[in-house]
């Protein structure tokens, strides 16, 4: 709704002092939202945590009805705008009583907060242009993307530009495809949220599995749908899927496994290594390091020669006994590599869970369905 100009509240005739503090704050009131109006862009930029605040500003007689909603991600910040700080600017305002004293108290530390998330924003700003070393327009557009990206997600915007500095830092090439980072970003709050992780973790865990797979940026949703679709039909949670692939992804993928294929395969036997992750992921490296050296006459063996679905079954079908797992793969190794071949027609079945899947996206919507 537009925001009312009208700052007067109705009021007993005779409460004349109350009338005249009001009168007083009228003029301040009308400096504050003239100065909102020109940093407005309608902007999402703190978040839902902003919702309550705004719905006990809409009591004081509307003047600040639809502030928050006007509030915008403007590259200047607000404290520029204002002539004094924003106590002075609605001191009067403390001179009222009761319910109307609490009113103006919340217009008072909301206005404040207001100001605190401008500067909060700016200094994330900041921070993004020095690691990216963009241009003042260039990080226009950037800020512009990172808007409407907290519109569509709900997350606070400077929020966003911390994740994508870090996102940055970890790959520096995305500071030079907005759209990589844009899906990056975009990928790691799906993850997180699906995941129940924090977007920081969800982001670390896919830089390093596009590094690994040699993907870009922009293949990070399809990445995040891989993983949340394969914590959905195996056993191993979001989390530990990140925490295997990290150890053991760039060896399984120099064995010609592609993402969804790794991720297939780890939770083929995931439910043998229930809050050993961190292990599997280290028995995987060790395993299919070893496969793609193995002996002159083994080479129907070897997943980088023949393909991992080929090279199990080959295993299978020569009925191998369990000196020949520890002769292919080692001692420590062995028990995993008779899983995996127990599991072939399992990982077959989740190849498909895990390939052209929305998991991320849905099951991020159902936890915020969940939560809200």
């Amino acid at each position: 709704r537009p925001m009312k100009n009208d700052f007067s509240i109705r009021l007993s005739a005779d409460d004349k002092s109350l009338i005249q503090v009001l009168n007083n704050s009228q003029n301040k009131l009308a400096k504050l939202e003239s100065a909102f109006q020109k940093a407005g862009s309608k902007s999402k930029v703190f978040g839902s945590s902003m919702e309550g605040l705004g719905s006990q500003l809409q009591g004081l007689s509307g003047q600040f009805e639809g502030l928050l909603s006007k509030v915008g991600g403007s590259m200047e910040g607000l404290s520029g705008m204002f002539g004094g700080s924003i106590t002075e600017m609605l001191g009067s305002l403390t001179g009222l009583t009761g319910g109307f004293a609490a009113l103006g108290a919340a217009a008072i530390g909301a206005c404040a907060y207001i100001l605190k998330g401008f500067d909060d924003l700016k200094s994330e700003m900041n921070n993004f242009q020095a690691v990216t070393d963009v241009s003042d327009e260039e990080m226009k557009a950037f800020e512009q993307s990172a808007r409407d990206l907290s519109n569509s997600t709900g997350v606070a915007e400077k929020s966003i530009i911390a994740l994508q500095t870090s996102l940055v830092g970890i790959n520096p090439q995305l500071s030079t495809n907005r759209e990589a980072l844009l899906k990056s970003t975009e990928a790691a709050i799906l993850l997180g949220k699906a995941g129940r992780i924090s977007s920081e973790e969800a982001s670390t865990a896919l830089s390093s599995i596009l590094a690994q797979y040699n993907l870009a940026g922009t293949e990070s949703v399809n990445v995040a749908n891989a993983i949340a679709a394969g914590s959905k039909a195996g056993a191993i949670e979001i989390e530990g899927l990140g925490e295997v692939l990290q150890k053991a992804g760039t060896t399984m993928h120099s064995a010609g496994l592609d993402y969804a294929q790794s991720v297939a395969l780890v939770e083929a036997v995931g439910d043998k290594w229930l809050n050993k992750e961190s292990e599997l992921g280290t028995h995987l490296q060790s395993t299919f390091s070893k496969l793609q050296s193995v002996k002159k006459g083994w080479e129907q063996f070897n997943p980088a020669i023949v393909g991992t679905t080929q090279a199990l079954e080959n295993m299978s079908r020569a009925q191998l006994k369990y000196s020949d797992l520890v002769e292919l793969v080692g001692l420590q190794n062995a028990p995993l590599l008779q899983q995996l071949i127990d599991a072939r027609g399992k990982y077959a079945e989740l190849q498909k869970e895990v390939t052209g899947t929305t998991a991320a996206q849905d099951m991020a919507a159902k936890q915020t369905d969940t939560l809200s």
